[in-house]
């Protein structure tokens, strides 16, 4: 509950109710992910397209999120997205983009990026990376799912800060950062003393709230 609270998930979803409902249904889906039934998988990530056409950039993540990632490779991540977003690399690969599609580029190119200053939730949102890697080293390998969640969240915090300037790509990472509702409890449950799995909690708790 904290975290539903924290990541501002009960108050967005009253206002972006279509995209809501993808994200449930991405979450849904990831079930078959893990399992590796790609064609469940899909038919759902198309079907959620039919509320939020955003879904369909979820089809992908079937082929990434099996892929494996070490811990040092999601740390170089993070400070990668920082780097990346400082150039504005994001916005100016998606208006290049864009431009084939004149139909959205209008409406893209009225966006004005502000990265002058990172900005209190901006440095949460790294240390909210790092605290998760480093207790995600207590979550089993075995725990399939739970590696899938952990992928996910780091994907979201990576993209995160790489969108961090653009209010209009930020809606993106929403689907990402519903994980940490999943990945928190497992692997608080994965740490063997209670009062490690208290500080945890704790730690946890004021990173996601602040």
């Amino acid at each position: 509950m904290p975290f539903l609270f924290g990541f501002g998930f009960i108050f967005f979803s009253n206002n972006i109710v279509r995209q809501s409902f993808t994200i449930g249904l991405f979450y849904y889906a990831l079930g078959y992910l893990v399992e590796r039934r790609f064609f469940p998988y899909l038919i759902i990530s198309l079907f959620g397209a039919l509320i939020h056409m955003s879904a369909l950039l979820l089809i992908p993540l079937y082929w990434l999120l099996n892929l494996r990632f070490s811990k040092f490779f999601w740390a170089i991540a993070i400070l990668g997205s920082v780097v990346a977003l400082k150039f504005n690399v994001f916005n100016s690969i998606f208006h290049l983009i864009a431009k084939l599609f004149p139909k959205y580029y209008s409406t893209l190119n009225s966006i004005s990026p502000d990265n002058d200053g990172l900005g209190l939730t901006l440095y949460f949102l790294i240390i909210m990376g790092y605290v998760v890697l480093l207790f995600s080293r207590h979550l089993p390998l075995q725990d399939k799912t739970g590696q899938v969640f952990l992928k996910v969240f780091m994907i979201g915090i990576c993209l995160s800060i790489m969108v961090f300037s653009s209010e209009y790509f930020y809606r993106l990472t929403f689907y990402f950062f519903f994980s940490i509702v999943f990945l928190v409890p497992k692997i608080i449950n994965s740490i063997p003393s209670k009062l490690n799995k208290t500080l945890s909690f704790l730690l946890f708790f004021v990173c996601v709230n602040s």
